[in-house]
C-alpha cells in the first residue's frame, strides 16, 4: 500500500478555536474588529464522535447563530476502506455526515473501533439563500446521478451530497458541477453520482445532490476551481490542495470540497472530502481502492469553492 501526498502553499492564518459542543468544536473569529477584516463572515465547526464500533454513524456540526451551512466535509478516524463516507451534505441544521461500515466485510461489521471528524463552513444568510436537493431516480441501475441547480440570478456558494438506501453497499464516485449537454459546463450547478460496490445489492437507493446558492454582496467573490491533485499508485492516497487563484490582496477561505477518482470500474474507490482546519484555506481528498494494482492510471480530481472578500 502507498501513501502519496501533494501539498500546495498557502500563505493564511490558522483559525482561532472556541469549544462548543459535546465534542471539540471549534469556530473561527468573526471578521473585523479583534477578527480577520479579510474575513466574508465564514466560520468553522468542527465535531469529532465518540470512538466505537457501530456500524452506522451521524454527526452534526451546528453552525453559529446568525450563520447558516455552506458546506464542509466528513474524516474517518480508525478505519480506511473498511468505512464508506454516504452523506456530505449542508442542511439547515448544519452540515451533516453519516458513515457506514461496508456491507461486505465478514458477518457485515468491521471489529476495530472509529468515529467521524466533521467540520462544517458557515457563512451569513445572504439574500436569496436556499438549498436546492435534487434526488435521483430510485431503481436498479448501477450508478446513479443527480443534477442540482441554482436559481436564475443566484450564485453557488456551496455543496453537498448523499446516499439514501443501500448506504452499506453504495459509495460516492464524485461530486462536482454538471456538464450540459445544451449548454456546456454549469457552473451554478453540482453533480453526486453514486455507485454500488460490486457484486451490487438488491437494496432500493437514490442519490441526492446539493447545490447551496443565493445572492451576494458586491464585496463577496465565491472562486469555483477542479484540480488535478494527483494519481493513484497502489490502493490509497491523501492530496491537499489550496484555495490559489493567481495571488493578490485576496485571502481565500475554503467553504466546500468534493471531486472525482477516475476510475475505469464504478464502485471501485472510496472518497473522503474534508476541510483542513490547520490552514482555512485547504482541503484534502483521500482515496481507498479495492485493489493495489494502480500505477498512477487512476486520475484524482479535487472541486474547491472559496470565498474572499474585495478589499477597496
Amino acid at each position: 500500500m502507498s501513501h502519496r501526498r501533494l501539498r500546495r502553499a498557502a500563505s493564511l492564518t490558522a483559525a482561532a478555536m472556541i469549544a462548543i459542543a459535546a465534542a471539540p468544536v471549534h469556530a473561527a473569529p468573526p471578521p473585523g474588529g479583534g477578527g480577520d477584516p479579510y474575513n466574508p463572515g465564514i466560520r468553522y465547526v468542527e465535531v469529532t464522535s465518540t470512538p466505537g464500533s457501530d456500524s452506522h454513524v451521524v454527526v452534526t456540526a451546528v453552525c453559529p447563530a446568525g450563520t447558516r451551512a455552506l458546506g464542509g466535509g466528513g474524516k474517518v478516524l480508525g478505519a480506511t476502506n473498511q468505512v464508506f463516507i454516504h452523506r456530505s451534505q449542508p442542511t439547515d441544521s448544519g452540515f451533516v455526515v453519516e458513515a457506514s461500515e461496508r456491507a461486505d466485510l465478514h458477518a457485515g461489521n468491521f471489529p476495530g473501533t472509529w468515529s467521524v471528524q466533521v467540520t462544517a463552513a458557515c457563512g451569513p444568510d445572504y439574500p436569496g439563500f436556499v438549498y436546492v436537493n435534487v434526488t435521483s431516480a430510485a431503481d436498479s441501475q448501477q450508478t446513479k446521478s443527480a443534477i442540482a441547480e441554482c436559481p436564475p440570478r443566484t450564485t453557488k456558494i456551496g455543496m453537498g451530497a448523499s446516499i439514501r438506501g443501500g448506504g452499506r453497499a453504495v459509495r460516492f464516485d464524485s461530486l462536482w458541477r454538471a456538464y450540459l449537454s445544451n449548454s456546456g459546463q454549469n457552473p451554478e450547478s453540482v453533480k453526486a453520482v453514486a455507485s454500488e460496490i460490486p457484486p451490487g445489492t438488491t437494496s432500493v437507493w437514490n442519490v441526492v445532490a446539493t447545490v447551496v446558492c443565493a445572492q451576494l454582496p458586491q464585496d463577496v467573490r465565491f472562486a469555483h476551481m477542479l484540480d488535478h491533485v494527483g494519481s493513484l499508485y497502489g490502493s490509497s492516497g491523501s492530496y491537499l490542495d489550496s484555495c490559489e487563484f493567481g495571488g493578490g490582496v485576496h485571502r481565500y477561505y475554503m467553504v466546500a470540497v468534493g471531486g472525482e477518482g477516475q476510475h475505469p470500474d464504478p464502485g471501485e474507490l472510496s472518497l473522503q472530502w474534508y476541510l483542513a482546519l490547520g490552514d482555512k484555506a485547504r482541503a484534502a481528498l483521500d482515496v481507498y481502492a479495492d485493489d493495489d494494482d494502480h500505477d498512477g492510471d487512476i486520475a484524482l480530481m479535487g472541486g474547491f469553492i472559496c470565498a474572499y472578500k474585495i478589499i477597496y
